[in-house]
Parts: structure tokens; sequence; C-alpha cells
């Protein structure tokens, strides 16, 4: 992420689905996934 300070990377960190530092995951988080079909 490039953000303007670390506070703004930590806010905007809910989108994120993976973090990697060194080559190692911090996390991974899993996609959405919905019980129920959407028909659009």
């Amino acid at each position: 992420m490039n953000e303007s300070s670390v506070y703004e990377a930590i806010r905007k960190r809910v989108a994120v689905l993976a973090s990697v530092r060194d080559g190692e995951f911090l996390f991974c988080r899993k996609e959405m996934a919905y019980d129920v079909p959407l028909d659009l």
C-alpha cells in the first residue's frame, strides 16, 4: 500500500486480502462468499 502514513495504511487495510513481509504471510483473509445466489 502506498499511503502517506502508517495510520492511513492501517485504516485502509480493510480491503486487503493478504499482507506479506519478507516472503512470509502476516495475514490472509478469505474472500467474501454468499450462501444465497445473487440474481442480478
